[in-house]
């Protein structure tokens, strides 16, 4: 039960992140290598003009991105540094995952009987 309710607030985080953040258009500027996944870091300038640079939360195995190509990102106005890439995987899956994993908690036990 508590994985159903950790789903839902991660869900309403992506949300939220949708609907107030503001889109900037930030530039790959290297890469961080933490357990075997590569972590991109990206530089954008927020509305004040201020540079702001971050590291994604979304890593992979090899990172998708190249440097220098140019990405969507998606940052908190009152926290510039609080930003992520804009991208399905990066807003979305860590809310899919915690659901499928939640449903199947649910499930299994209950097929089990």
């Amino acid at each position: 039960m508590l994985m159903a309710v950790g789903a839902l607030l991660q869900f309403r985080t992506a949300l939220r992140r949708q609907q107030q953040w503001v889109v900037a258009t930030g530039k790959v500027v290297g890469s961080e290598e933490d357990e075997g996944a590569q972590y991109p870091c990206i530089e954008f300038r927020d509305r004040a003009g201020q540079r702001v640079r971050f590291r994604s939360d979304s890593g992979r195995g090899v990172s998708p991105y190249r440097m220098g190509t140019e990405v969507e990102v998606l940052y908190d106005p009152q926290h510039p540094d609080n930003a992520e890439v804009r991208s399905f995987s990066a807003l979305w899956f860590p809310a899919i995952l915690t659901a499928i994993l939640a449903i199947g908690f649910i499930v299994v036990p209950w097929w089990q009987g």
